[in-house]
């Protein structure tokens, strides 16, 4: 399939997602276009969308939307079915939108940015969720939700891997840790039980991340000791300090 080039007539594919069940897939490029595939035939669906530079889409579950992470910071969808746009930009990130994950049900999307934040989105209201989640100390590569979508996953330049809890949009005790390089996927297993992780380290790792119902339980079983004020001030900045995982902390 081709279509994308650029003035100098090189090709460049930027970023590619299939709809869920197969039929179609979505492909923007360098050339600032973003294009529609049906995927039985291998043809081109009606025209390009022009002045599209992002590098990440997703489907959303049930297929009825695009969602593309541009250059600027926006994050942008467009109705399947008549490849319009649906609503105007959401913004609040203030560099390149680097990766993008919706939860199961279809309700909240999730971007992460080389501004080293990530955002929730309500894809009710087209707005973002209170304030965005803060802790890596660069650019944010990829993110995952949990089947469940209780939990949300994030990994990035700084090697590390987090995890949030979605609910209250807390870190969930301390990073982990083991690439030596950038960590550059994650992915849940089908039961949420399991985290596998890549990185630039060439390796994949392996984390077990079963946590009760109880989150809060969950931090103290990952952590096994009490959550200091100064670890509570990194990650729940300007909350007042709750003494969890023990009666209190000095």
């Amino acid at each position: 399939m081709r279509g994308h080039t650029e003035d100098n007539g090189s090709s460049w594919v930027r970023g590619l997602a299939f709809t869920p069940d197969g039929t179609m897939l979505a492909s923007t490029g360098a050339d600032g276009t973003l294009r529609f595939w049906d995927v039985g035939t291998r043809r081109q669906i009606g025209l390009p969308v022009t002045g599209v530079h992002g590098s990440t889409l997703a489907f959303a579950p049930d297929g009825a939307t695009l969602a593309a992470g541009m250059d600027d910071g926006t994050v942008r969808q467009w109705d399947r079915r008549t490849r319009r746009e649906k609503t105007p930009p959401m913004r609040g990130h203030i560099d390149a939108v680097t990766h993008l994950a919706f939860t199961m049900d279809g309700s909240v999307l999730a971007s992460a940015s080389n501004d080293r934040t990530i955002r929730l989105w309500d894809l009710r209201t087209g707005r973002q969720k209170d304030q965005p989640l803060v802790g890596h100390t660069h650019a944010v590569w990829t993110v995952s939700f949990s089947p469940d979508g209780r939990l949300l996953a994030s990994a990035g330049r700084d090697s590390t891997i987090r995890l949030w809890d979605v609910a209250t949009r807390r870190q969930l005790g301390r990073p982990l840790t083991g690439h030596d390089q950038d960590a550059s996927g994650i992915a849940f297993t089908p039961d949420g039980r399991t985290l596998v992780s890549t990185g630039y380290d060439a390796t994949i790792r392996l984390w077990d991340v079963n946590l009760p119902p109880d989150l809060e339980a969950g931090v103290c079983a990952l952590a096994q000791r009490a959550i200091t004020r100064e670890e509570w001030n990194l990650y729940v900045p300007g909350e007042p300090y709750e003494p969890i995982c023990a009666p209190s902390v000095p």
